[in-house]
This record gives C-alpha cells, sequence and structure tokens, in this order.
C-alpha cells in the first residue's frame, strides 16, 4: 500500500509540474495581446498649450483611471514635452481648447470640428473631446503638423494632420481668445513642468 501510495503522489506530482508548464509557456502568448504603446512613434513631437490647456490635461492625468490606455500615454507624452504660452500669446496656427479645427487622417476626406473638453449636447459629431484619441490628439499642433494616432492590434498608426485652424469659440465670460498672426513671436514662457509618474 506504501509503495501505491508513493507511485500515485509521483505522478500526481508530475502532472502538475506539466501544467505548470503548460501555462508558463501559455502566458507570453496572453500578454502579447496587451498592447503597449510606446513613445517612440512620438519622438522629437512639440506641442504649444496654453495655461488653460495644461491645467485641464493635468486634471485629467489624475483621473487617468477613467481614461484608456492609448489616451493616457499620449496625454502623459503630451504633458512632459509641452511648450506652456499664456492664454494671450496664443499664435493663431495653434490648436487650442475651444477652436474650430479642419483635419484629416492620412489622406482621408478632411473633417471638421471642435476641440472641446467633454462632450456637448446637441454638437454630437461636431466636436471631439479632449479624452477622445483625435481630440487630444489635435491639442497644441499646428497648422499641417502631424500626428501618429496608435490603433488596437498592432495595427498601422493613423496619420492625423491639421489642415487649418479656422477660429476660437467664445469664452464662458463672453470675451474672445486674441490671436497672434503666426510669425509675430511665439510668446513662449519658462514654466517649469512637474514629472509625471505612471
Amino acid at each position: 500500500g506504501h509503495r501505491i501510495t508513493a507511485r500515485f503522489e509521483g505522478q500526481l506530482q508530475t502532472k502538475l509540474l506539466a501544467r505548470q508548464f503548460e501555462l508558463f509557456a501559455y502566458r507570453p502568448r496572453r500578454h502579447q495581446r496587451r498592447r503597449r504603446w510606446s513613445s517612440a512613434m512620438w519622438k522629437n513631437q512639440t506641442y504649444i498649450l496654453t495655461t488653460k490647456d495644461i491645467t485641464i490635461l493635468q486634471t485629467m492625468y489624475d483621473r487617468r483611471h477613467a481614461l484608456t490606455d492609448a489616451v493616457r500615454q499620449l496625454l502623459r507624452h503630451k504633458l512632459d514635452n509641452a511648450s506652456v504660452v499664456f492664454n494671450d500669446d496664443i499664435n493663431a496656427d495653434v490648436v487650442t481648447l475651444n477652436t474650430r479645427v479642419r483635419y484629416r487622417i492620412a489622406k482621408g476626406q478632411p473633417q471638421t470640428a471642435i476641440i472641446t473638453q467633454g462632450q456637448m449636447d446637441g454638437m454630437v459629431g461636431q466636436c471631439l473631446p479632449l479624452n477622445t484619441l483625435r481630440g487630444l490628439g489635435l491639442l497644441g499642433l499646428t497648422e499641417a503638423a502631424e500626428l501618429a494616432l496608435p490603433r488596437p492590434h498592432n495595427a498601422t498608426p493613423d496619420r492625423l494632420v491639421v489642415e487649418a485652424v479656422l477660429f476660437s469659440l467664445k469664452q464662458p465670460d463672453g470675451s474672445v481668445c486674441s490671436r497672434k498672426p503666426p510669425g509675430t513671436g511665439s510668446g513662449l514662457s519658462t514654466m517649469p513642468r512637474s514629472s509625471h509618474d505612471g
């Protein structure tokens, strides 16, 4: 009886080891399905954000758990690589919050939308909220600038192109953001940027 018990335990241990090996061998394939976007696609990319824009993005980053992985990584990249200007010093060719912009994806048909902080009632399809890849991607770009947008399943990134900044909407107090014509000075400030930990 002792020999039978020992042999049964040995067979059981062998099966457990085999099962552990199968799980270990399968694990890399499972992890490959989880796309980790590399910031290499945005190498040397620069963005110009107003003080209002940067404040909103910092608040979004504090609540990043509600965002998709791709939006989170693009958000962190923009915060780490942005040049900040005062609201009154922004040039007319820079995409900011509440501006209407004409853009396209690669060689597709041009589209027009307003960059908004969130979804606006009655404007479905007419606005791009900052919690979307396209809305966040356009923010801080200048006319003719391009940005690669990640796509699921390791597909080739979309090429987002800014065709024109059309106009800026009025602010809640009724004022209109003053815009400097392109080429009249960047008005860049030297505001320090804090690092963001994942």
